[in-house]
């Protein structure tokens, strides 16, 4: 991607990338450059990036920095390997703290208004409170690698009007605790349910529909 900035790191076995120059709307980190994985986002490297309006993190990256996408305020798409600050962490792993939150209770601040879809391709968990409080966010798309959502996770997601969930959570595993708005969990445990695309009118409905 023209423009990119890449820093080699853990002794020269691995990139770090960074804005640079890059101009474009449309950002697609690579997996691999010059021959070596891409594994981390450095901190504030996308900061005040305000034209870019979709960006693509492959799996490769395992880690991002506090506030890499803070004040990218025409940011409506974003495809993320996980979910926090690093792959399968323990601690900061709620969604805003990739664009400056310091904990879930302040992250719909910082999260930009502009952004409504989430695409999420791999960790192995949606924390506890991951993305609560978020509520412009209208779709979400959660991959077959996770077989966990914590409580709370979506809380307060009102905006939320589609769900795809690829893999299987099994009940004991999909938090009791306000996973999601509305019945949702009961929805996907449901016989009929499980891996697929749900949706509901509008962030008011408490129903939602599994598509075909």
């Amino acid at each position: 991607m023209a423009g990119l900035e890449f820093s080699l790191i853990n002794n020269n076995t691995a990139y770090s990338v960074s804005r640079g120059s890059a101009a474009s709307a449309i950002i697609i980190i690579p997996a691999i450059y010059n021959g070596l994985p891409v594994t981390a986002i450095d901190s504030s490297g996308f900061q005040n990036y305000i034209s870019m309006t979709s960006i693509t993190i492959p799996n490769s990256v395992t880690s991002i920095g506090n506030y890499a996408f803070s004040g990218c305020n025409g940011l409506t798409e974003i495809t993320i390997p996980f979910v926090g600050q690093t792959l399968n962490g323990t601690t900061n792993t709620y969604f805003g703290r990739i664009f400056g939150a310091t904990n879930f209770t302040t992250q719909n601040a910082s999260i930009p208004a502009s952004l409504k879809t989430v695409i999420i391709t791999g960790g192995n968990s949606i924390g506890d409170s991951a993305f609560r409080g978020c509520t412009g966010l209208t779709s979400i798309t959660i991959p077959d690698s996770v077989t966990s959502i914590g409580s709370n996770a979506f809380t307060n997601c009102i905006g939320l009007t589609s769900v795809t969930i690829q893999g299987i959570i099994t009940s004991a595993n999909f938090a009791l605790s306000s996973p999601f708005p509305g019945d949702l969990r009961a929805k996907y445990l449901n016989a009929n349910g499980r891996p697929g695309t749900y949706t509901r009118p509008s962030g008011s409905s408490d129903t939602w529909t599994k598509q075909p």
